[in-house]
């Protein structure tokens, strides 16, 4: 007789087929995205629409409306390409996370890669950085679905998110993403080497020492159009700027006064403190695709660009 206190160990399936129910089970991400055909009225008569509406069959919510010609990309399709790739790399590479955002009108997959990035601090230790691939799925009709690459530094848990505006790790929502979709195991191998470069980067960025002051006025401006030195800047303006200056003076005094330090003060700002949506993931959801996605991206340009301009002045 076994023992009531036993802990049962949980059996992973080993079929595609199966282990893609078994994720789709355990996330609660067993569901589809339908289109109805909307119709109105008009004198009298039923009219039809160019329109359909697209309906979460969990919720039966309807999460927005396009037009014809938009296709959709269901999670357990995704979800299957993803695990066939995930073969390819003899598990450097598993499933650590599969959520929808806003209601279902967006899907993520984040798949964490075995074997951290060291980047070096100033009293001779290092940050831990856990480097991701992730996979960003619209399915009201917003936005492509997008493979890039993520991070998460150990000693802040600051994290940061980067995709690929154009190319082969982006594609629309027309009829010919369903064949697109059975490429995402050979794009996962473009994804793998992609966040590999971001690590390499965040080293570069250790050793291109900044003046602080100048380099946070600098950067501060360039994320909101003003600094300490602007004039008339209050209320919440004020309160939202200050908060970015501590943030980043916290990761400087972690870091050091380089590029690493300040762009880390930065993904600090959007992980913790910079306003996102009050719902469920709705950080999660600002930082992968909303505004503060579009603030950490402009932090990176610009650590990027100083890092280039002291590399011509050399």
């Amino acid at each position: 007789m076994k023992n009531q206190n036993e802990v049962q160990e949980v059996k992973v399936p080993t079929t595609i087929k199966d282990l893609t129910q078994f994720y789709l089970d355990k996330y609660d991400m067993d569901f589809e995205i339908v289109s109805v055909e909307d119709k109105m009225m008009y004198d009298g008569q039923e009219v039809k629409s160019d329109y359909f509406s697209l309906i979460n069959t969990k919720t039966m919510e309807k999460i927005n409306a396009v037009k014809g010609g938009y296709t959709i990309s269901q999670n357990r399709d995704v979800m299957e390409m993803v695990l066939m790739g995930i073969r390819g790399f003899d598990d450097t590479l598993e499933v650590s996370r599969f959520s929808n955002l806003n209601g279902g009108r967006k899907t993520f997959i984040q798949l964490q890669i075995q074997g951290e990035t060291f980047v070096p601090r100033p009293d001779g230790t290092h940050d831990v950085v856990t480097r991701y691939i992730t996979i960003l799925d619209s399915n009201d009709g917003s936005s492509s679905l997008s493979i890039g690459v993520g991070d998460k530094t150990a000693s802040c848990a600051n994290q940061f998110f980067y995709f690929y505006k154009a190319g082969e790790l982006k594609f629309r929502h027309s009829a010919s993403i369903t064949d697109k979709i059975k490429a995402i195991p050979h794009l996962l191998k473009l994804a793998m080497a992609e966040s590999f470069k971001m690590g390499e980067l965040y080293k570069e960025f250790e050793t291109c020492k900044v003046s602080r002051v100048e380099a946070q006025n600098a950067l501060v401006t360039k994320l909101l159009g003003h600094n300490r030195l602007s004039d008339d800047i209050k209320g919440k303006a004020l309160s939202n700027m200050e908060q970015l200056y501590f943030e980043l003076d916290d990761q400087m005094n972690d870091k050091g006064d380089n590029l690493w330090g300040l762009h880390s003060g930065v993904t600090k700002w959007t992980t913790y403190s910079k306003q996102a949506p009050k719902r469920d993931n709705g950080r999660v959801e600002s930082q992968l695709s909303g505004t503060n996605y579009r603030v950490n991206q402009d932090s990176l340009k610009f650590c990027i660009n100083y890092m280039d301009t002291m590399t011509d002045l050399s």
